[in-house]
C-alpha cells in the first residue's frame, strides 16, 4: 500500500526533499489538498526548467558544431566577380564555370540578384550585384536574356544610387561607377545616355577627391603622404590641381622636417615622382619641385657610394629611370627582387606589417616565371615566322627580333595580351626591314615596285616583282596583313584589311618621299620634314594594329576621330625628335637631315648644336605634358585601353633612346632584353 509502510517513508523523505509534508495529520484534508497542488506545480516547473535546460545545451553543442564549419550564404557580388577569372591554360574559358553556372540559375523576376529581399533599402546592393553578375555574363558571352533582364532591372533603379538615403556598400560611390565604366569598355549596351553616365562617374571623382580638395589634414601635412596621393589621383584620370603641392615647393620643405633632419629621403624620392607627373605646360609648382628635389637626389648618390641598401638603390633608380621612361616589367622584376616579407619595422615598437607578405613574394615569383616561359615560348615562335618569311635572307636588314619582341613583352605582359603582343613584335620586325630597305637595301625602282604593290592592290601587279628583295618583303607584310584581319574580324564584327593596308601604304609612301630628298638633295622645311617623318618613324604599323587586340572594340568612328590620329601624330612625333637627338652625328656622316640639323640650317648656323639639341628636348617635354594629358582625361571617344597604349610606346621610346640610339645599339638594350625574358629572379 502506498499510504502504509515503506511507501509511506519514502513518500516523507521525497515531501521533506522537495520542502513539503505530504502527511501532516495536524491538518485538514482540504489543506493537504491545497499543499498537494502546490506542490505538483513545484514539480512542473522544474521539469519545464530540465526542459529548457536540455534544450539549452542542445542549441549550445548545435553552435558549436556551426561554429567548427562557418556557413555564409552565397554573395552574387563576390560569386561574379569570381566567375570573371579565367582559366590559367586557356584564357578564352572561365577558371570556375560553377561560379558561372549559379549565376545563370539564380537570376530573381525582376532582373536582378539579390541576397535577401530586405526591400528598397538595399537597392544599391543589387545593384552592384547585379551589374557585376551582368558583366560576368557578358565577359564569357553566355546567358543574352539573363544580361537583357538584368540591363532592364539597372536601367529603372539607376537612380536609385544618388539616394543618399539608402544603405550604401562600402566604396560604392567608387566602384559602382567604375563597373559602368568596365561595362562600357567591354561593349555592354546601357541605354542611360551620356548625362547619366557621366553623373555617375562625377559620384567617383567626387569621392576621391574629396579628402584631396579639403585639405585633410594626415594627408597634405606629410610630403610623402601628399606626394604619392597627387600621383595617384592624377595618374588615375582625377582633376588634381598641383596647386595644393605649393607647401612644398621649396627645398626647405624638407630641410626643415623630421625627415631632412634625418637625411630620410624617402619623401624626396615620392614627390619627384609626383614633380614628373605635369598635365599642364605652365605647372610651375611642380617645375620648382622638380628641380629642388631631383638636385637633393643626385646630391644623395654623388657624395656617398652607391650601396646595396633599398633606399640607395631606390634614388638611383629614380633618377636613372623616370616614370616616363620605366617599362612595366622591368619595374615588376626590380620590385621582387627587392621585396622582403620579413622586414621589421619600427614604430613605438618593432613588428612586421603583413604576415601573409611570404605568400604575396611567392605568388608575384610564380607569375614572373609563368610569364617569361611565355615569352621564351612565343620569341622561338617568331623567330621561326622570321625564317619563313625569309626575311632572314634579306642582307641589308638589321636583325632586330628581339628588341621588337622586347617593347612588346615589357609593357603588354600579361598572358592574355599575346595577341596583341605578337602583332606588335611582328609589326616592329617588318617596319625595321621596310626601313632598312629604303634607306640602304633597295635601288629606286626597287622601292618605287614596292609602293606601287601597296598602292594599286592589283593582282595582276602582284603576279610579277620587280625582283626577289621586292617579293619577299611584300609577300610577308601581306600574309601578316591577312593573318591580323583574319583574328580581329571575330573580335570586332568587320574586315579590317582596308585600314592595315592604308596604315602600311601611308608609311611606304612617306619613306619614299625621304629618300627622293636624299637623292635628290633636296632640303624641306621643318614643317614639311616634322609632317612626313611623324609617318616615316614606323609607329603606324606597330601601335594601330595592336590596338585591335587589347580588349574594346574598335569601331569606324574611333579610327577616325581627330583624338585618335592627334595621339597617334604626338607619339610618332615624339619618336621622330628622340631619334633625332641621338642619331644626329650618324645620319650627319650619312648625308642625312633631320630637325637638328634643320633647326642650325634655319637659323643660318647662328644656332650651335647644344642650342638646337635643347630646343628638341623642350619639344619632347611639351608633347609628353598634351599626349599625357589626353590619355589621362576621361569621357573621351577613344578607350582607355587603347589610348594608354600611345602612352606605353611613348615609355618605350624614352627607354630605348635614353642614353643613345639603343635600338640601332646591338649592345645597349641586351641586359633589358635578359631582364624581361630570360634572367630568372634574384630573390
Amino acid at each position: 500500500m502506498l499510504l502504509s509502510g515503506q511507501g509511506s517513508i519514502s513518500l516523507s523523505w521525497h515531501g521533506k526533499l522537495w520542502g513539503v509534508s505530504f502527511y501532516d495529520h495536524g491538518k485538514s484534508r482540504a489543506s493537504r489538498n491545497q499543499s498537494m497542488k502546490g506542490c505538483i506545480s513545484d514539480v512542473q516547473s522544474l521539469m519545464d526548467r530540465e526542459s529548457s535546460l536540455c534544450r539549452m545545451t542542445d542549441s549550445i553543442e548545435k553552435i558549436k558544431q556551426q561554429l567548427k564549419y562557418v556557413h555564409m550564404t552565397a554573395s552574387p557580388y563576390d560569386t561574379a566577380w569570381v566567375a570573371m577569372v579565367p582559366h590559367p591554360s586557356s584564357h578564352q574559358d572561365p577558371c570556375f564555370d560553377h561560379c558561372l553556372n549559379w549565376i545563370l540559375q539564380n537570376q530573381h523576376e525582376n532582373g536582378s540578384w539579390e541576397n535577401y529581399n530586405f526591400g528598397p533599402s538595399l537597392l544599391k546592393d543589387q545593384l552592384s550585384s547585379t551589374l557585376a553578375c551582368v558583366l560576368a555574363l557578358k565577359k564569357w558571352s553566355c546567358g543574352e536574356e539573363h544580361i537583357k533582364k538584368g540591363v532592364r532591372f539597372l536601367v529603372s533603379n539607376i537612380g536609385s544610387i544618388f539616394d543618399e538615403q539608402l544603405t550604401s556598400p562600402i566604396g560604392f560611390n567608387i566602384i559602382f561607377p567604375g563597373m559602368i565604366k568596365l561595362a562600357i569598355e567591354v561593349g555592354l549596351k546601357l541605354p542611360l545616355g551620356d548625362t547619366a553616365v557621366g553623373e555617375i562617374f562625377s559620384l567617383q571623382k567626387l569621392e576621391l577627391q574629396s579628402c584631396w580638395l579639403e585639405r585633410d589634414e594626415q594627408i597634405i601635412s606629410d610630403m610623402s603622404t601628399s606626394a604619392m596621393a597627387f600621383r595617384l589621383l592624377r595618374m588615375n584620370g582625377y582633376d588634381i590641381s598641383s596647386d595644393l603641392l605649393m607647401k612644398f615647393e621649396e627645398a626647405s620643405s624638407f630641410h626643415d622636417s623630421m625627415q631632412g633632419y634625418l637625411r630620410d629621403m624617402r619623401p624626396v624620392i615620392e614627390i619627384y615622382k609626383a614633380s614628373q607627373t605635369k598635365l599642364f605646360l605652365n605647372e610651375d609648382v611642380l617645375n620648382k619641385i622638380n628641380s629642388w628635389s631631383s638636385i637633393l637626389l643626385k646630391e644623395e648618390i654623388s657624395t656617398k657610394p652607391i650601396s646595396t641598401k633599398p633606399i640607395s638603390q631606390e634614388v638611383k633608380f629614380a633618377l636613372e629611370f623616370p616614370f616616363y621612361a620605366n617599362l612595366d616589367r622591368l619595374e615588376h622584376k626590380r620590385s621582387i627582387e627587392q621585396f622582403n616579407f620579413g622586414k621589421i619595422r619600427i614604430l613605438k615598437t618593432s613588428h612586421i606589417p603583413c604576415s601573409a607578405n611570404e605568400d604575396v613574394l611567392k605568388l608575384a615569383i610564380g607569375d614572373f616565371n609563368n610569364c617569361q616561359s611565355i615569352y621564351r615560348v612565343e620569341l622561338k615562335d617568331l623567330n621561326s615566322w622570321v625564317k619563313q618569311c625569309k626575311l632572314d635572307q634579306l642582307q641589308f636588314a638589321r636583325q632586330k627580333l628581339t628588341y621588337c619582341y622586347l617593347s612588346g613583352a615589357a609593357t603588354l605582359f600579361s598572358p592574355e595580351l599575346s595577341e596583341a603582343r605578337i602583332s606588335w613584335s611582328k609589326s616592329g620586325i617588318l617596319t625595321t626591314v621596310v626601313d632598312d630597305f629604303f634607306d640602304v637595301g633597295g635601288s629606286i625602282e626597287e622601292l618605287e615596285s614596292l609602293v606601287a604593290l601597296f598602292d594599286k592592290r592589283d593582282e595582276k601587279c602582284r603576279k610579277e616583282f620587280y625582283s626577289e628583295q621586292v617579293q619577299i618583303i611584300y609577300m610577308a607584310i601581306h600574309g601578316y596583313i591577312n593573318e591580323l584581319a583574319t583574328k580581329a574580324f571575330p573580335l570586332h564584327n568587320r574586315d579590317i584589311k582596308d585600314h592595315l593596308v592604308k596604315i602600311w601604304l601611308s608609311l611606304l609612301r612617306s619613306m619614299m618621299t625621304e629618300s627622293r630628298w636624299q637623292r635628290n638633295k633636296s632640303i624641306p622645311t621643318m614643317e614639311e620634314y616634322m609632317a612626313n617623318g611623324a609617318v616615316s618613324f614606323a609607329l603606324g604599323p606597330i601601335i594601330l594594329p595592336a590596338l585591335y587586340f587589347v580588349g574594346p572594340k574598335i569601331t569606324e568612328e574611333i579610327i577616325k576621330h581627330e583624338e585618335y590620329d592627334h595621339m597617334f601624330r604626338l607619339v610618332s612625333t615624339c619618336g621622330r625628335l628622340l631619334n633625332d637627338v641621338r642619331g644626329f652625328g650618324r645620319e650627319g656622316k650619312e648625308g642625312k637631315l633631320n630637325s637638328v640639323s634643320l633647326r642650325i640650317l634655319s637659323s643660318g648656323n647662328s644656332l650651335s648644336i647644344e642650342e638646337a639639341e635643347k630646343d628638341v628636348k623642350k619639344s619632347i617635354e611639351d608633347i609628353r605634358t598634351e599626349l599625357l594629358e589626353l590619355v589621362l582625361k576621361e569621357g573621351t571617344t577613344v578607350p582607355k585601353p587603347c589610348k594608354e597604349l600611345f602612352w606605353k610606346m611613348y615609355k618605350i621610346l624614352h627607354l630605348f633612346y635614353m642614353n643613345t640610339d639603343g635600338f640601332s645599339s646591338p649592345k645597349e638594350m641586351v641586359s633589358a632584353v635578359n631582364a624581361v625574358i630570360h634572367d630568372s629572379l634574384n630573390v
